[in-house]
């Protein structure tokens, strides 16, 4: 198992984070990517100065800084570290894993995320995140659609939310939105609405990889 992060100023997050991983499969391998992505609002500088470079430094199989590049060409770094048939698991900083991850029989495993929003607890399905790898797959122009080299779509992500208190399988992530400061939320969104605006036609991407 392949655990895969991309990360930017994600202290103290990462480290509950990493924390359940190792918890939930103990000889996995964590691999990281820390920078800021290109298009992402703000001055900041383009590698983490809260120490989160320096904690993975100490926790995770491969790490690499690479600021100033777009989601997606981040994304596609992954493939350089894996090979067919390893599996993957796609984390954010900010989410915990419960149970023990299972070993994937088929090449696709549905994640159920267990959200606390403003007082609302809800879940949904996430198609994109656990996966045995493929030759040739790649991130589209979009960083939640993954495609096969003849540009078939493999996997992509389908949100289905349900208000839910519980959820009963061993296997889930728990994610708290609205934890980090305004303004890195208030930017957060708005690099989110330049990526709808990619998906709708009414911006071209700098750089489709």
């Amino acid at each position: 198992l392949n655990v895969f992060y991309i990360v930017y100023n994600d202290m103290p997050f990462i480290r509950e984070s990493v924390d359940s991983v190792k918890i939930a499969s103990p000889d996995c391998k964590i691999i990281a990517i820390d920078g800021k992505f290109k298009d992402f609002p703000g001055k900041d500088a383009g590698f983490s100065t809260d120490g989160t470079f320096e904690y993975l430094q100490t926790v995770t199989d491969k790490l690499f800084g690479l600021p100033n590049l777009t989601e997606v060409q981040k994304r596609n770094m992954l493939w350089t570290f894996v090979h067919p048939g390893d599996t993957v698991l796609v984390l954010d900083a900010d989410e915990i894993v419960h149970g023990t991850i299972p070993e994937l029989k088929h090449d696709v495993g549905i994640v159920t995320i267990l959200e606390h929003t403003h007082g609302i607890t809800q879940s949904f399905d996430l198609h994109n995140r656990f996966f045995n790898v493929k030759p040739g797959l790649r991130y589209s122009k979009l960083h939640h659609r993954i495609v096969l080299p003849n540009g078939q779509v493999f996997l992509e992500s389908e949100r289905a939310y349900t208000l839910s208190l519980t959820i009963e399988q061993d296997f889930f992530l728990t994610h708290e939105r609205y934890q980090r400061s305004a303004q890195r939320q208030n930017d957060k969104e708005k690099y989110y609405e330049t990526l709808r605006k990619i998906e709708n036609g009414k911006l071209q991407p700098d750089t489709i990889v």
